[in-house]
C-alpha cells in the first residue's frame, strides 16, 4: 500500500507545482491585459501589479481574491510566509467561495507552518466548493501520505487519474474500467500477467496500446544506439591500443585528452554544438529529423540525418572505451606471456593483436555491456534535441503529458535492456577468453 501510493503521489505531484489555472474572471479575460496578466504570472514584478488592482477602485470581491491570492503566493515563494498569510486570509475573507485561496492556505500551513491539520481542513474545504480540483486532490493525498495514512493518499491519486468532473456513476465506471476498485495485489498480478503476454495497457493520451507506440519507436532508436556504438567500437579500440603501444608519445597524450574531453561534455551541449556548426555554419548536415520530407525511403537522406546525431550519442561512449582499452592493454602487456611470445620472435603486431588485445578485451567487454543501458538514456537527450522519433522522445512527451501507462512501458523496455545486455555480456566472455566456460 506505502510503496503503491508513493509512486502515485511523486508521479502526481507535478500537478501541484505553485500557481493554477488563470480563473474565468469575467468573458472579457481581463487576465490576459495589464496589470492581470503581471500579477497572475506569481513571478517578482507580480506584487506591484497585484498591488495596483488591489488599491484600485471597482474590482469585484471575487475579483480582488485573486488578486490577494496571488500575491500572497508570490510572497510565499519569496519567504515571506507571514505577508502570504495575511493576503490569502484577506482574500478569503473577501470572497469565502474561493477554492485557490484554501489550498493556497493549506500549502502554507503544510509546508512552513507545521499545521498539517488545518491544512487538510483547508484542502477539504477546497474540494467540498470544487470536487474535482486536481491541485487539491495532488496535495491532500501528499499530506496522507506525509502522515502515514497510505490508503487515502491513494484513493486521492486515483481520483487525480479518473479527473474531470464525474459523476459517482461515472468515476466508478471509469474505476471498474482502470480496475482500481480491485485490491493492490489483485491490480499487479492483473498488469503483471497482461505484460508478459506484451499487453503493456493503453496511452492515456490516444487510446492506442504501449506496445504498439514502442514498436513503432523502436527502430529509429535501435537505429541511433547501435550506430553510435558501432562508432565508438571501431573508432575507440584501435586508439586505445595505439595510445597503449606509444604510451608516453604525442599519440598517447592526443588520446588521452581527446578521451577526457569526451568524457566532460554533456550530449545535450554537444549536439547543440555540432547543430551550431555544421547546420547553422557551414550547412553541411541537416540539424533534426529521421529524413526529409517526401524522401523517408532515400537512404542517403537518412544517412545524412543520421550522423549528427550519431556522433553525439556515441562520443562518450568513444571516450570511455579508449580509455578503457588502453588501461587495459598496458596492463596486459606486462605479462609474462607476452614477454614469451616476443622471446619466440614474434612481430610485434602479432604479439599485440592476437594475444595481448584478447585477454584485455575481458574489462573493455564488462564496460561495453554497462554501456547499453546508457546509451538508451542518453538517447533521451539526443533525440530531444535532434527531434529524433525514437523511444527517447516518446518518453519525454509521455513525462509532460502524464501518460504513465506509456512512461512504465518504456521502463519495461530500459529493464529489459538492462537484463539482456548483462546476458550478452556473460556469453562474451566465454567466445574472448577460453578459460572461462558456464557448465
Amino acid at each position: 500500500m506505502r510503496a503503491a501510493a508513493a509512486i502515485l503521489v511523486s508521479l502526481l505531484l507535478g500537478t501541484a507545482a505553485s500557481g493554477q489555472a488563470p480563473p474565468d474572471l469575467s468573458k472579457q479575460d481581463p487576465w490576459k491585459q495589464e496589470p492581470w496578466k503581471t500579477c497572475l504570472t506569481r513571478s517578482d514584478a507580480a506584487i506591484g501589479a497585484c498591488t495596483t488592482i488591489i488599491e484600485g477602485k471597482g474590482e469585484k470581491p471575487r475579483n480582488l481574491t485573486h488578486a490577494y491570492t496571488a500575491r500572497g503566493e508570490t510572497y510565499h515563494r519569496q519567504g515571506k510566509i507571514g505577508h502570504a498569510l495575511q493576503d490569502i486570509d484577506e482574500g478569503l475573507r473577501l470572497d469565502p467561495r474561493q477554492p485557490e485561496g484554501y489550498v493556497s492556505r493549506g500549502v502554507l500551513e503544510m509546508d512552513n507552518l507545521g499545521q498539517d491539520d488545518g491544512a487538510l481542513r483547508d484542502f477539504n474545504h477546497a474540494l467540498s466548493l470544487r470536487p474535482s480540483f486536481t491541485r487539491a486532490l495532488v496535495l491532500r493525498s501528499r499530506l496522507f501520505y506525509k502522515k502515514g495514512d497510505f490508503a487515502r493518499s491513494l484513493q486521492d491519486a486515483e481520483a487525480v487519474l479518473i479527473g474531470g468532473e464525474f459523476s459517482p456513476a461515472a468515476a466508478a465506471q471509469i474505476r471498474e474500467r482502470l480496475g482500481l476498485d480491485r485490491s493492490l495485489p489483485l491490480q499487479y498480478a492483473t498488469w503483471a500477467a497482461a505484460a508478459v503476454r506484451g499487453d503493456l495497457g493503453r496511452s492515456f493520451k490516444t487510446g492506442d496500446p504501449v506496445a504498439a507506440l514502442i514498436l513503432d519507436r523502436i527502430g529509429p532508436t535501435l537505429q541511433l544506439t547501435g550506430g553510435a556504438l558501432l562508432l565508438a567500437l571501431v573508432t575507440a579500440i584501435p586508439l586505445g591500443v595505439l595510445a597503449a603501444v606509444r604510451r608516453g608519445s604525442v599519440w598517447d597524450t592526443l588520446g588521452s585528452a581527446v578521451s577526457l574531453f569526451g568524457v566532460s561534455f554533456p550530449s545535450f551541449w554537444l549536439g547543440i554544438m555540432l547543430i551550431l556548426l555544421f547546420s547553422e555554419v557551414f550547412r553541411l548536415l541537416p540539424p533534426s529529423g529521421l529524413s526529409e520530407y517526401g524522401r523517408e525511403a532515400d537512404p542517403v537522406s537518412r544517412l545524412r540525418h543520421a550522423i549528427l546525431p550519431t556522433f553525439t550519442l556515441g562520443a562518450i561512449q568513444m571516450a570511455a572505451f579508449m580509455r578503457f582499452t588502453r588501461s587495459s592493454l598496458l596492463e596486459a602487456l606486462r605479462q609474462d606471456y607476452v614477454r614469451t611470445a616476443r622471446a619466440k620472435g614474434l612481430s610485434s603486431g602479432h604479439v599485440v593483436w592476437r594475444h595481448a588485445l584478447r585477454n584485455a578485451l575481458i574489462p573493455v567487454v564488462t564496460v561495453i555491456g554497462l554501456s547499453l543501458p546508457t546509451l538508451v538514456g542518453g538517447a533521451v537527450l539526443t533525440e530531444t534535441v535532434f527531434a529524433w522519433p525514437g523511444i527517447g522522445r516518446l518518453a519525454v512527451g509521455a513525462v509532460f503529458e502524464r501518460d504513465y501507462p506509456v512512461i512504465m512501458g518504456v521502463n519495461m523496455m530500459v529493464a529489459g535492456v538492462v537484463i539482456t545486455a548483462n546476458l550478452l555480456t556473460d556469453l562474451a566472455y566465454c567466445l574472448i577468453d577460453p578459460r572461462i566456460s558456464y557448465k
